[in-house]
């Protein structure tokens, strides 16, 4: 099974692209995204703005309100059929990720949710930088290898049925590396203990408890999640975003 027929069949079971985004504390993490995306590009004043790998729009509908104009791509026909229906103000376009049907230098930021571990990683980085202006950022929401659940189902023949044969995530430090052969700027951090499946009695408790472990040297690493920045920057490094906050 291809990714683009798993993630149609996702679309019709789930009504998006994967379970973990239908449960009370998975709607929470993306609200965290959403806010996080949101900072991200109201710091950088954009106005045109691509997400790739789209999915129904979870991340999309954060940002769609906040800039001039949000181009919004993925693979999945059915998935975008479904984001088309919410009625928001972007433009959703079936394309390939390392083929984007968009000029050089069209967008101020690129962004994306749990896209990058799907793709071939340089050729989709290098295409993203052609469409990029030049002073332009991305903001990416990718798995954290070096979570426990996350290196079992990648690393081991335990996977889950939420998976495709070819996805991956990535340590921190490796992705930084390649990023910087690209960007002058980069910041990737741990992000977000909550998981999806967490009952949610316990969401606030367990949200606040993982926004002070991502402050803890060591203990942070262990995320589900690395938040990806990187832009070019002519005044050296800019600060970093936590929960959607400077720091």
């Amino acid at each position: 099974m291809d990714e683009t027929r798993h993630f149609d069949r996702a679309a019709r079971r789930f009504g998006t692209s994967w379970w973990g985004q239908t449960t009370p504390a998975g709607r929470r993490r993306i609200q965290r995204r959403q806010a996080r995306a949101r900072a991200f590009l109201a710091q950088r004043r954009c106005r045109r703005v691509l997400e790739i790998g789209c999915g129904s729009g979870a991340l999309t509908q954060g940002v769609a309100d906040r800039v001039r104009q949000v181009y919004a791509v993925d693979l999945s026909e059915a998935l975008l059929a479904i984001a088309r229906q919410t009625g928001m103000t972007a433009q959703f376009v079936r394309a390939d990720a390392t083929r984007l049907p968009f000029p050089d230098r069209t967008f101020d930021a690129v962004l994306g949710d749990g896209v990058l571990h799907h793709l071939a990683l340089e050729p989709a980085l290098q295409e993203i930088r052609r469409v990029l202006v030049p002073e332009g950022g991305i903001l990416f929401f990718e798995p954290n290898m070096v979570n426990p659940q996350i290196f079992l189902e990648r690393k081991t023949p335990v996977r889950r049925l939420h998976q495709t044969p070819d996805e991956t995530a990535f340590y921190r430090w490796k992705i930084e590396q390649v990023l910087r052969r690209l960007w002058s700027t980069v910041c990737v951090e741990p992000f977000d203990f909550l998981h999806p499946a967490l009952p949610w009695l316990f969401i606030r408790v367990a949200e606040w408890a993982g926004q002070y472990l991502e402050r803890w040297p060591i203990v942070r690493e262990l995320a589900g999640s690395l938040c990806i920045e990187a832009w070019e920057s002519q005044s050296g490094k800019a600060p970093c975003y936590l929960g959607g906050t400077l720091r």
